[in-house]
């Protein structure tokens, strides 16, 4: 079984997502932190351009920050319901008829509108494709799913932290997750 290392603050600044990166990712390879080159293009995942073989996918919400690493490609999310919006509405926009339809008869719709957005974006992001057309597609109401041609594992998980939210990976094999606060 393959291992997600996940690190993570629950003191996120709205600012230091960058700097949390690269602390991050000089712990998960104990590498110093400047030796890490950030690189992105349009459309597509950021990466390290001098260590192609690590895969990282970064999320926050609120105060809470996320950061997975892998040796695949890896999709993690983290959403916080700050209560003051109805975001059950959104579910026939956004989510496939199964999911818009479990998120309807949930006893609490805006928690399982987050249960599920942040399953499907862990999804999408793995795939490296983001919120697009194909958001709606495909279902992430079981574990396993598909998403052009790529089969990703969703686990839920939780953060020991006092914030309530929803987080998710997603990860091509069998995983487990490791939890480092930073």
């Amino acid at each position: 079984m393959k291992k997600i290392s996940l690190y993570y603050t629950d003191s996120y600044n709205g600012k230091d997502s960058h700097k949390l990166l690269l602390s991050a990712a000089s712990l998960y390879t104990s590498l110093p932190k400047d030796s890490f080159q950030l690189s992105s293009e349009r459309g597509k995942k950021p990466y390290f351009n001098n260590y192609p073989n690590i895969h990282f996918s970064i999320s926050h919400s609120g105060k809470l920050w996320i950061c997975a690493f892998g040796v695949d490609e890896v999709g993690a999310d983290v959403q916080v319901d700050d209560g003051k919006r109805d975001r059950a509405r959104l579910a026939d926009r956004f989510f496939s008829s199964d999911e818009a339809e479990w998120v309807k008869n949930h006893e609490r719709p805006n928690h399982a509108f987050c249960r599920i957005w942040s399953r499907k974006e862990a999804a999408v992001k793995m795939c490296g494709i983001g919120i697009d057309g194909r958001f709606n597609r495909f279902s992430s109401v079981s574990d396993i799913t598909e998403i052009d041609g790529k089969r990703a594992i969703i686990l839920d998980f939780s953060l020991p932290t006092e914030i309530a939210h929803y987080a998710a990976i997603a990860y091509c094999d069998s995983f487990e997750i490791e939890l480092k606060r930073i």
